[in-house]
């Protein structure tokens, strides 16, 4: 009895003080500069509509009574909002288009100079078939353990599969969620494992999504997006990091200056200026973890608007999962594989394109082309690349090993010439690569795509990334024999000496990703140019 009558007059209490004018929203903004720190949560991260629309409600958290609710594209007119008591409603018309379409609304609360704002996303699906998984990337850490997932679709059956890592990962469904656990990891590495999740009648899945799963090993490791790509109007963006190390911290050029860079928690803030310019800006930064180093592209877009043609896909007839990074500043873009090559599938996910391959045993391998649509209202821009897969008595490789064909015989010249892979095993030597950090396939009969951060394109050596890697010795100009290079990446690694006149000289060649280096004790210092 006592505890509800010390109830009813706490009640009371906060009621009159509230008349009393000694709610937060009380404070002038005219005249006082700064009200109470502010507050904001949602009840819900994000909202989710079917095609045929609705309305819900997110409730606002707040120590404020006023909120100032806006969308963040004004001229959005399928979705309205209205907020009664504490609560935001949304509104969403039918969506009669095939596409699903999503809006953020602006929600602030504050008074005077003291403020806070955030953003609620809403979704909705369209006519077409469609499936999505809220948190497409998982990261465990090395002792394991287990993480779920929510998963959204309009069709009526769905199943998830394990195409890689299902040595040691293990995958439960329940109702639209996914349970991912995995055992602990005592190796130095992390491992990848992934999930395709097919929506669909059972007579032909009709959708898919993709759910990457990363477990940390006993190295130091940070993961983030290595390529990263800023519009020209300077939009603000945020990118995780995730690592296995207690701290990290970001290094920056002081020559960059027309994009700030700060992190905030466990993510890395870009706040460029707007690129009025037609050619676009790059720029390198590093992010440090213990003592582990990766360096950053960033890439702003000029005004002019681009499709970036991506290289052709070659595998063995085992197959595979291989992915594709799509580079455009249009505000949309769609894949689709030409007629009769169904069999290689198709995930588009953000800013990257995933080509699911099966094996095939066959002895005249196949051929199919895949067409890239970008488009920004009535503009559009179409890019093609061919994806072959190798008959079944073709091994990639190189160097006099069993069931190794010579490039001369393989159609289209798939494997490097000869002379590109003794210069690759020469500057393996000369870096010290038996005590490098990852040296996977080096040395060996395996295909020198699958050599760690070799790439090859057309039968030559195309990208050589080996940054924070623990190469030591002096660089020498045996890198500019590589013509066809197109990507070089040698920082945060042990190397001394001075970057060679031919290596300045060649079409590939970016100081900051190769002056920068680490000595034994962390310290980052510069190689100097011949």
């Amino acid at each position: 009895m006592r505890y509800k009558i010390w109830k009813a007059f706490a009640v009371f209490l906060g009621f009159g003080l509230w008349l009393a004018g000694c709610y937060p929203d009380k404070f002038n903004p005219e005249s006082d500069d700064v009200g109470p720190l502010p507050t904001l949560e949602f009840s819900e991260a994000s909202l989710e509509f079917r095609a045929v629309g609705g309305i819900d409600t997110v409730e606002l958290v707040s120590n404020y009574r006023n909120f100032q609710v806006a969308l963040v594209d004004e001229e959005t007119a399928w979705c309205r909002t209205r907020v009664e008591g504490g609560c935001l409603y949304v509104t969403v018309d039918e969506n009669l288009s095939m596409r699903e379409r999503s809006v953020g609304i602006s929600v602030t609360v504050g008074s005077g100079n003291s403020v806070l704002n955030k953003i609620l996303t809403v979704y909705q699906i369209g006519m077409s078939p469609y499936v999505r998984i809220e948190s497409g990337d998982m990261f465990f850490q090395q002792e394991g353990g287990c993480f779920t997932t929510s998963l959204t679709t309009n069709q009526p059956k769905w199943n998830v599969e394990l195409v890689a890592g299902e040595e040691w990962c293990e995958i439960t469904v329940v109702d639209d969620k996914i349970q991912v656990c995995c055992r602990e990891y005592i190796g130095k590495k992390e491992r990848i494992g992934v999930a395709i999740v097919y929506a669909g009648s059972e007579s032909e899945n009709t959708c898919k999504a993709k759910l990457n799963i990363t477990q940390f090993g006993s190295e130091p490791s940070l993961i983030v997006e290595e390529n990263i790509q800023l519009s020209a109007k300077g939009e603000e963006r945020r990118l995780p990091i995730r690592t296995n190390q207690p701290s990290w911290e970001v290094l920056v050029p002081s020559s960059l200056d027309w994009c700030e860079v700060s992190r905030v928690g466990d993510e890395l803030v870009l706040k460029p200026r707007a690129n009025n310019g037609f050619d676009d800006r790059k720029t390198e930064i590093s992010l440090v973890a213990g003592t582990f180093v990766k360096n950053l592209t960033l890439h702003q877009f000029g005004s002019d608007l681009v499709l970036m043609q991506p290289s052709d896909v070659v595998v063995e007839w085992r197959g595979g999962v291989i992915t594709r990074a799509i580079t455009t500043n249009l505000s949309d873009w769609r894949a689709s594989v030409a007629a009769g090559g169904e069999w290689c599938s198709l995930l588009e996910d953000n800013d990257v394109l995933t080509l699911v391959i099966p094996e095939y045993e066959n002895e005249t391998g196949r051929e199919t082309r895949v067409t890239l649509v970008a488009k920004d209202g009535d503009y559009e821009i179409r890019k093609e690349f061919n994806v072959k897969q190798l008959p079944y008595e073709f091994e990639i490789g190189g160097g006099d090993v069993e069931g190794w064909v010579p490039s001369d015989t393989i159609p289209g010249n798939i494997d490097i010439t000869l002379q590109e892979r003794d210069l690759l095993i020469e500057f393996y030597y000369e870096m010290n690569g038996d005590d490098w950090e990852k040296a996977t396939n080096w040395k060996t009969g395996k295909p020198i795509g699958e050599w760690h951060g070799v790439t090859v394109t057309d039968g030559h050596v195309t990208g050589l990334e080996l940054p924070a890697n623990g190469l030591t010795g002096v660089l020498t100009d045996i890198l500019s024999k590589f013509s066809h290079l197109r990507v070089l990446r040698l920082s945060g690694n042990h190397i001394t000496g001075k970057i060679p006149r031919e290596i300045q000289e060649m079409e590939c060649y970016q100081k900051e990703n190769i002056a920068p280096q680490v000595d034994v004790n962390g310290k980052v210092y510069h190689l100097e140019e011949e």
